[in-house]
C-alpha cells in the first residue's frame, strides 16, 4: 500500500469550510449537546470529527487517504460556490421584507447549483450518523441470518460488528450514489429561505436533512428519491436551502404562496427548520448564537429527543422478523 508520510489524523465528517459559517467569532461556535443536555463553546477544529474516519485499507495500489484528499479538494470548490451564492443573496437580504419577498429571486448558475447539490449528497451520506445506521442495519441482517441457523455459518457463528471496519463499505456507498443523487436534486425545485429574526438557524453533526413529513404515511417510499421527500441544508444562521420535491412543490405552491425562489421565514418556519436539525442530529447542534439553548433543552425533554449513544437510528419497521 502507498503510505502517506504526513497522514491526516483528525478527519471531519462535517467540514470546517461549512461550519465556519455558523461561528460566533473566528473559529468559535456554540454547541448544544443532546446527550448531556448542556451547552458550551468549541473550536470548529474539535467538533464533528473522528480520528482516521475516512481511512481505508483495500487496494494495495491505492492511496490509503484518497477519500480524505478527495473531500478536501471538493470542499475548496464548495467554499467558492458558497461565496458566489452569498454574493447573490446578500443584496436580497438587505432589502427583503414582508411586502416584496415574492418579487425577489436569484438566478443560480449551473456550476454553483451542481456544487451545492453534490455537497448536499456528500453531507447526507458521509456522517458518523450514517455510518452508525449502516452498522445497525448490517448487525440486524447478521442476526436474521443467525436465527435461520444456516449450516454455512456453523454452530460457532458470532455477531461481531465494529464501526471502524465499515469505512471501505461506507465510502463505496457514497461514491456509487453521489452522481445519481446529485443529478436528482438538480431537477427539483430550489428555494432559498431567509431568516431575519434574532433566533438563528441551527446546523448539526448531521446537517443535510431529508424531511419526510409530507411523504406517504404507510411507511413506504421514505428513501432519498421518493415522492414528497424534501431536503433542507442550513447555509448559515440566516439562510437555509430548501430543495422541494417537484411533485410536492407543484401541488402546494399556491397554498404556500410561492412565486419565485426566495422565501421569508417567520418564527414558526425557523423553529421547524431547527427542529429538523434536532431530530436528525447524532449528538450535537451548532449555532452562531447560544441564547436559545435553554429553550432548546426544554424542547428535547418535552419531545423526548435524546442523544443516547446506543439508541436505534434506523426505522424500527425494517427490524421486524
Amino acid at each position: 500500500m502507498v503510505k502517506t508520510k504526513n497522514k491526516t489524523k483528525k478527519q471531519h465528517y462535517v467540514p470546517k469550510v461549512y461550519l465556519i459559517n455558523f461561528c460566533e467569532r473566528k473559529k468559535i461556535i456554540n454547541v448544544f449537546d443532546k446527550e448531556q443536555l448542556s451547552k458550551r463553546k468549541n473550536n470548529i477544529n474539535d467538533i464533528a470529527s473522528k480520528n482516521y474516519f475516512h481511512d481505508i485499507e483495500s487496494n494495495p495500489e491505492e492511496e490509503d487517504q484518497f477519500f480524505e484528499k478527495l473531500l478536501c479538494e471538493f470542499e475548496f470548490q464548495y467554499g467558492k460556490a458558497y461565496n458566489n451564492l452569498l454574493s447573490m443573496l446578500n443584496p436580497i437580504i438587505e432589502v427583503i421584507n414582508n411586502d416584496n419577498f415574492n418579487q425577489l429571486s436569484i438566478d443560480l448558475d449551473f456550476e454553483t447549483q451542481q456544487i451545492l447539490a453534490t455537497f448536499f449528497v456528500l453531507q447526507n451520506l458521509r456522517t458518523d450518523h450514517r455510518r452508525k445506521e449502516m452498522t445497525q442495519i448490517f448487525k440486524h441482517l447478521l442476526e436474521v441470518i443467525a436465527r435461520t441457523k444456516t449450516p454455512d455459518f456453523g454452530e460457532h457463528f458470532k455477531i461481531n460488528v465494529h464501526e471502524d471496519k465499515f469505512a471501505p463499505f461506507h465510502i463505496t456507498m457514497i461514491l456509487d450514489n453521489l452522481e445519481k443523487l446529485s443529478a436528482y436534486l438538480m431537477h427539483q425545485k430550489w428555494l432559498f429561505c431567509i431568516n431575519l429574526l434574532a433566533r438563528p438557524l441551527y446546523t448539526s453533526d448531521n446537517p443535510a436533512v431529508l424531511d419526510r413529513e409530507f411523504c406517504a404515511k404507510d411507511g413506504r417510499g421514505k428513501g432519498f428519491i421518493s415522492q414528497g421527500i424534501n431536503f433542507y441544508l442550513p447555509i448559515n444562521s440566516k439562510i437555509t436551502l430548501l430543495i422541494a420535491e417537484k411533485s410536492f412543490f407543484e401541488a402546494n405552491k399556491l397554498l404556500l404562496n410561492i412565486q419565485n425562489n426566495i422565501l421569508l421565514m417567520n418564527e414558526s418556519s425557523v423553529i421547524y427548520a431547527n427542529d429538523l436539525q434536532f431530530r436528525n442530529s447524532l449528538f450535537q447542534l451548532y449555532a452562531s448564537n447560544g441564547d436559545y439553548f435553554f429553550e432548546d433543552m426544554q424542547h428535547c425533554l418535552r419531545h423526548n429527543i435524546n442523544g443516547n449513544k446506543d439508541r436505534l437510528l434506523i426505522d424500527s419497521s425494517i427490524l421486524s422478523p
